[in-house]
C-alpha cells in the first residue's frame, strides 16, 4: 500500500500478533509497511486495559495467558479422554467376569 493508505484494525491486530511472533522487522517486511508504523500500532495495541478490574495489562501479557489456558484445556481433554476409555474398558472387564 501506498503512503496514506489506511489499514483496517483486523490488518493492525494481526500485524502486532506476527510481530510479537517474528520480530518487528520481519514482520514488517513481510506485510510491507514500515517498522515505525508497526511499532506505532504496537504502542496502541500492546496497551489494553481491562474493563472490569480496572488493571492494567498489556496485549503480549494476554496472549501468553491465552496460550497457556488452551494448553492447559488441552492437557485437561486428554486426561478426559484417557478417562472415558478407562471407564470403557473397566466396565467390558466388569461385565465379562459376571458370565
Amino acid at each position: 500500500m501506498k503512503r496514506g493508505d489506511s489499514y483496517n484494525e483486523e490488518f493492525k491486530r494481526d500485524a502486532v500478533n506476527l510481530s510479537e511472533e517474528h520480530g518487528v522487522k520481519t514482520a514488517a517486511e513481510k506485510l510491507g509497511v514500515s517498522a515505525s508504523c508497526l511499532y506505532s500500532w504496537r504502542r496502541i495495541y500492546l496497551d489494553i486495559k481491562s474493563p472490569t478490574s480496572g488493571e492494567t495489562r498489556s496485549y503480549a501479557e494476554l496472549l501468553k495467558e491465552n496460550r497457556a489456558l488452551k494448553k492447559e484445556v488441552s492437557i485437561l481433554n486428554n486426561v478426559a479422554s484417557t478417562l472415558r476409555k478407562t471407564a470403557a474398558i473397566l466396565s467390558q472387564s466388569h461385565l465379562a467376569g459376571m458370565k
